[in-house]
């Protein structure tokens, strides 16, 4: 198991930057949980060894976003994707 050091806010930093609060089993993501990647992207949601898995959003710097059902960190099945000017795609993946 890799050492874990969580900081005064209660997230972990990953050696690319990247930040994260939540579930962790074995260091990695776990359960709910939250990251703010080093381009300032975040996602909130549901996590399974590692991956953006079940349901999140994931919200980009630009202000589009998408949300919905997860599969091994790629989007899957129902979800909507809103892109900065609020174009919409509401659908399956």
């Amino acid at each position: 198991m890799m050492k874990i050091y969580i900081d005064e806010e209660g997230y972990v930093t990953f050696p690319d930057g990247s930040r994260y609060k939540g579930g962790l089993y074995g260091g990695i993501p776990e359960g709910e949980g939250r990251i703010i990647y080093t381009d300032g992207s975040t996602y909130d949601g549901e996590w399974r060894s590692g991956n953006s898995h079940g349901q999140g959003t994931l919200r980009f710097p630009d202000g589009s976003f998408y949300e919905g059902n997860w599969s091994r960190g790629k989007y899957h099945g129902r979800g909507a994707y809103v892109t900065k000017m609020n174009a919409k795609y509401d659908g399956d993946w």
